[in-house]
């Protein structure tokens, strides 16, 4: 599998000065930019979007996602580089969403304007996925801020409330169709982070069960490829889809899984050959989206599909200890810094199929994505250096 990997053209920089200027950008540049001019100074929270600029852009609605999202990032540097600034940064937007997002009957609500009025009132099993991966990296950066509670009050909303009889979560309260496996996708993160803050074994037990669905449901043996929508009974919609950067995500999650638990997870690399094969445009980025057969429908290319790249490349190292994916991780970053990433720590959130930049906002939903992408090839570069330096040990 792992041999006929291409590698990087030998022009390019080497994968520590790769690295290296991906750390500065993150830390030095995207950070204090979020911190700053991403935070909303009069009434609190983050806010949706900046420009190209760096300038704070007004929005009538403030989804959950992006305050729990930016909550992780913040909650990380924390955790990983002990900066006591984004732990405080993190702490005070996790204030403001407690106050203002939770429902009084339960859950975590979509979206509220600029001074915290609710604007909808949905839950989301989306939203609800990611208020937990959040408390629960905030439980890693700061153990005495009672995000432990609110991990369990809102796993408790999702178990009484929007529970499936036929397995998995339903979409929202309101009910909706189709049903999607994306939700569970970060559920099943979620779960990881609940874990890795906890140690609570019970979160692997809930991992497991997550992964039982996708092999009975979304994962798509016969065509290699993760179904992104389905019925109530979890069968697949006609005309059946699948993103590029979900399989990417997939398999660095089956990665994930597959550290905790020791299940082998060979789907993981199905997902990654299938969004090889079908995903990748003529200019190295990864498209939207494609039909069941490999086909285009979304010849776009937003950010988030290539950071999805740089972690399944990396997944695919750790599980071959092929040195061509680092190669392949390596030369996603540089396609990351030389189409999306901006020098004053915004960014572009699409590209046209010719290449072209498409609107003028850097949405903040986006920070999530960079933020653990580049983190990981930090992670595992460093892991890589070890590895070889122990084989060139050895007598």
């Amino acid at each position: 599998m792992s041999q006929s990997l291409p590698r990087r053209d030998p022009s390019s920089a080497p994968l520590g000065d790769i690295n290296a200027r991906a750390q500065a950008w993150l830390r030095e540049t995207a950070l204090p930019l979020w911190a700053a001019a991403g935070v909303d100074g009069r009434h609190g929270g983050f806010m949706e979007l900046l420009d190209l600029d760096g300038r704070p852009l007004p929005s009538d609605r403030r989804r959950l996602r992006v305050q729990a999202r930016q909550i992780y990032v913040y909650a990380d540097a924390a955790v990983r580089h002990g900066d006591d600034r984004a732990r405080m940064v993190a702490l005070r937007a996790f204030d403001w969403m407690q106050r203002h997002y939770w429902s009084a009957d339960g859950g975590w609500v979509f979206a509220v304007d600029g001074d915290g009025t609710v604007v909808d009132a949905a839950r989301e099993a989306y939203e609800q996925a990611f208020a937990i991966f959040a408390s629960a990296w905030l439980l890693q950066a700061a153990p005495d801020c009672g995000a432990g509670a609110w991990i369990e009050r809102t796993w408790a909303f999702l178990d009484e409330r929007l529970a499936s009889p036929n397995g998995g979560y339903r979409e929202s309260l309101p009910d909706r169709t189709p049903r999607r496996q994306n939700p569970h996708m970060h559920l099943l993160e979620a779960c990881l982070a609940c874990h890795a803050a906890t140690g609570d074994t019970a979160y692997l037990d809930r991992a497991r069960a997550l992964y039982g669905l996708f092999q009975r449901h979304w994962f798509d043996p016969r065509l290699g490829i993760l179904g992104e929508y389905f019925d109530t009974a979890w069968q697949a919609v006609d005309e059946q889809r699948f993103e590029p950067g979900h399989h990417m995500e997939w398999c660095w999650l089956l990665q994930r899984l597959s550290e905790r638990t020791g299940l082998p997870v060979p789907e993981a690399a199905v997902l990654h050959a299938t969004a090889e094969r079908h995903g990748r445009a003529a200019d190295g980025l990864l498209i939207d989206e494609c039909a069941a057969d490999g086909a285009p429908i979304l010849a776009t290319k937003r950010c988030w599909p290539q950071t999805e790249e740089i972690k399944g490349q990396l997944a695919m190292y750790e599980r071959s200890g092929d040195a061509g994916y680092l190669d392949r991780a390596g030369a996603a970053v540089e396609r990351l810094f030389a189409h999306y990433l901006l020098p004053n720590g915004a960014w572009r959130d699409r590209v046209d199929a010719d290449g072209r930049g498409i609107g003028d906002e850097a949405p903040a939903s986006s920070l999530y994505h960079i933020a653990l992408a580049l983190n990981e090839f930090d992670r595992v570069l460093g892991f890589a250096r070890a590895r070889q330096a122990a084989i060139q040990a050895e007598p």
